[in-house]
């Protein structure tokens, strides 16, 4: 009795972590974009699709038309042989939680984020008075509906810095008697 009671904790526990696996799909795509949303429906005709953004029906087509619902009309479609949705023109409201019901059987929930297009960050310099080292700064108005944003220094294909600033630095070198030759 007693390993039986643990082969059914492993079972539920391989189970659980089977669906939370499955359900932990996080998308970011930007305002004005699409998105094509997968059903994870691999084979066998479908004969009903229904699509929910959080708890409401987004999409749900019954072998005839495709019905979208609430704001996603006129931005939604379905490709009927994968149960795939596309949403165009995003906007903001569309962020949340996705669930697909592909012939009946619930699906893996999957998130999207809708974020706004980060706006062209200014970039400042201060140098010493020598100008021997002088630090750059990225800097642009960032709130929490432009979502993760990352910052990077590069020059060519060489990454310099993943930071808001970057540090120069001078070194001059006295190649002749009135020449001098600096780098950063």
């Amino acid at each position: 009795r007693g390993s039986l009671s643990v082969l059914l904790v492993e079972v539920v526990f391989l189970v659980s972590v089977f669906f939370a696996l499955r359900s932990s799909v996080l998308m970011y795509k930007k305002v004005g974009g699409s998105v094509v949303l997968d059903s994870g429906h691999k084979s066998g005709p479908l004969t009903s699709v229904t699509w929910k953004h959080q708890a409401d029906l987004a999409l749900e087509w019954f072998g005839s038309d495709i019905t979208c619902y609430r704001t996603f009309k006129g931005r939604c479609n379905l490709d009927k042989t994968t149960g795939s949705f596309t949403i165009t023109n995003l906007i903001l409201e569309d962020g949340g939680k996705y669930t697909p019901e592909i012939n009946s059987v619930v699906g893996g929930t999957m998130e999207l984020k809708v974020i706004k297009p980060v706006p062209k960050p200014k970039v400042s310099t201060a140098c010493n008075t020598e100008k021997t080292v002088c630090n750059l700064t990225c800097d642009a108005n960032i709130s929490s509906e432009f979502g993760p944003v990352t910052y990077k220094w590069k020059t060519g294909d060489t990454e310099l810095s993943n930071k808001e600033e970057l540090s120069l630095t001078t070194v001059c070198f006295k190649m002749e008697p009135n020449l001098f030759v600096g780098t950063l």
